[in-house]
Parts: C-alpha cells; sequence; structure tokens
C-alpha cells in the first residue's frame, strides 16, 4: 500500500513547479515536493515534447533536452535536470 500511496503522490505532485510559481496543487517548492514527483515531472514533460500529438509534431530529443534545460531551477530540480543531461 505504502508504493501505491507514493505513486499516487508522484502523479499528484508532478505539475507542481521546483520554483513554487504556477505549480500546483499544494504550493510545495524544491525539496518540498516528493523526489518521485520531481523526477515524473522531467519525464513528463520530456515524453510530451518527443511525442506527435494532433496538435503539434514532435521535437527532436537534443532541442526537448534544451527546453528542459532552460527550465531549470524553475520548473525543474537542478539536481534532476543534471541527472538527465548526463544520461
Amino acid at each position: 500500500m505504502a508504493n501505491r500511496q507514493k505513486g499516487v503522490e508522484s502523479l499528484y505532485q508532478r505539475k507542481t513547479n521546483n520554483d513554487g510559481c504556477d505549480g500546483y496543487p499544494a504550493g510545495l517548492t524544491n525539496q518540498n515536493i516528493p523526489l518521485s514527483a520531481r523526477i515524473v515531472a522531467l519525464a513528463d514533460v520530456y515524453d510530451a515534447l518527443t511525442s506527435t500529438r494532433v496538435y503539434k509534431s514532435a521535437f527532436e530529443p537534443i532541442v526537448a533536452k534544451r527546453m528542459i534545460e532552460q527550465e531549470e531551477a524553475k520548473h525543474f530540480d537542478p539536481a534532476i535536470v543534471n541527472a538527465f543531461r548526463m544520461s
């Protein structure tokens, strides 16, 4: 049950911005956002950017990576972006 709760928490908090601005639902910031949610947030955006949708073409992975790097500290945890950068 604990793992299920963590999964739900990750999905619930994944839209919270690292800086607390424009994020939701609890207005958490930085390290107060669960680690799993910070990881899922970056993965969710990367997937959205690199996937074709009916309303947009997919971005090339390198372009998506640069877009994510531009949001470091504002939208994404710098440590998570750094790990993503190294992958």
